[in-house]
């Protein structure tokens, strides 16, 4: 039987998975991305809608099944990995970026860092020598987040999530040891404001080596962004030192010039970070 905290842990991560899986197959056009704060990464300037599906219906279920601990309590069950593998490889219809992708999730998990299946394929952060800044596995959607446009007939926008490995300055003011930061942007958007509190933008994780897990809430920063935008939203959260697996999801809001808000619905991406 697999411990109570570790099934709520693999509750977070996949919470929000059905936010929009069906949703994301509509997104329409190019959406330009414009650079994270300071010492962050630039994010990608497109996101494939294949691929984004993809990541929705796969992925959130891989990472739950890879947060279940063996019989003895420690580490992930060597059968259920093997098996998260086999299908990883042979499930049909799944694109090769996503497949690739599970790959490192595997390799992330088994500890080794290496692509699962993938030899060519993206590797994880599994030792503190590891980057202590990572962009998660992909870009996500903000769906109807801005005004349509003839290349963007669905107003949907692109999203970009990362996370920091403290002690670190970014994101204000900064994660310290054992923590993690999370900065999650949205360009052509506004300045980011306070959200449903019902529906907050969230970041669930789980910490593989010593199974703590956790939610928080990612909030506006004043320190970044907060004038003209685009929306940018953070959190520093107490993750402790470890593989830390995440997921943010939910729903963001932003305000343009005029002080008219705009709603929007994130889908579910994923990252990993050594912290």
């Amino acid at each position: 039987m697999i411990p109570r905290t570790h099934r709520r842990a693999a509750r977070l991560i996949t919470a929000g998975t059905v936010l929009a899986a069906s949703a994301v197959l509509a997104t329409a056009g190019t959406v330009s991305a414009a650079p994270l704060p300071p010492s962050l990464p630039t994010p990608a300037t497109t996101a494939d809608p294949s691929v984004v599906a993809g990541m929705q219906q796969y992925i959130p279920a891989l990472m739950s099944t890879l947060t279940q601990t063996g019989p003895d309590g420690k580490g992930v069950d060597p059968q259920t990995l093997a098996q998260a593998t086999t299908a990883l490889k042979s499930m049909p219809n799944l694109p090769p970026q996503v497949r690739s992708m599970g790959g490192s999730v595997i390799g992330f998990v088994n500890g080794t860092g290496k692509n699962a299946v993938d030899p060519n394929g993206p590797t994880a952060p599994v030792s503190i020598n590891s980057p202590r800044v990572q962009q998660f596995l992909y870009p996500t959607i903000a769906q109807k987040c801005v005004a349509p446009t003839k290349n963007n007939s669905s107003g949907n926008a692109i999203g970009s999530a990362v996370v920091v490995a403290g002690p670190q300055n970014v994101p204000a003011p900064g994660p310290g040891q054992g923590q993690s930061g999370y900065v999650f942007t949205v360009p052509g958007t506004g300045v980011a404001v306070d959200g449903d509190s019902n529906k907050p933008l969230t970041v669930s994780w789980v910490n593989l080596d010593t199974h703590q897990q956790g939610v928080a809430q990612l909030k506006p920063n004043d320190k970044i962004n907060a004038v003209s935008g685009p929306a940018t939203y953070t959190a520093i959260v107490d993750t402790g030192e470890g593989r830390v697996l995440s997921s943010v999801y939910g729903t963001m809001v932003w305000k343009d010039a005029t002080g008219k808000a705009t709603s929007c619905t994130v889908a579910p991406t994923m990252g990993m970070v050594y912290v």
